[in-house]
């Protein structure tokens, strides 16, 4: 099965919310969209691994930020990837999108948050 990682538009974030489900229970489709335009707001977003047919198999939300020190950093958060065979191939794509995505954005380095 092919499988490609690629960043979601606002008006795709409603097919996402199942997986950030996974990760907040509590999450409604409106708070979701609320989430994803801040993101988009600030040159970030959510990043999401798909299969051929159309399945998301993890997401990323992502975020250039300043550091105190001035550096511009990539925020990589609430990552949730599937727990199926090749699991670590999904996140093995997410960390290497994230590492081309901190490139384009002109972040210095990358700070990924596992909570």
């Amino acid at each position: 099965m092919l499988y490609s990682v690629q960043q979601l538009s606002e008006q795709d974030a409603h097919s996402a919310l199942p997986l950030v489900q996974l990760r907040y229970p509590e999450m409604t489709a409106a708070a979701w969209k609320d989430r994803m335009r801040e993101l988009c707001d600030h040159d970030g977003g959510v990043a999401a691994v798909q299969c051929e047919r159309g399945y998301f198999y993890g997401i990323l939300m992502f975020e250039p930020v300043e550091s105190p020190e001035g550096e511009r950093v990539l925020n990589v958060t609430d990552i949730v990837a599937l727990t199926l065979t090749g699991q670590e191939n999904v996140r093995s794509m997410m960390l290497e999108w994230s590492d081309r995505r901190a490139r384009d954005l002109n972040c210095e380095r990358i700070d990924i948050r596992l909570n």
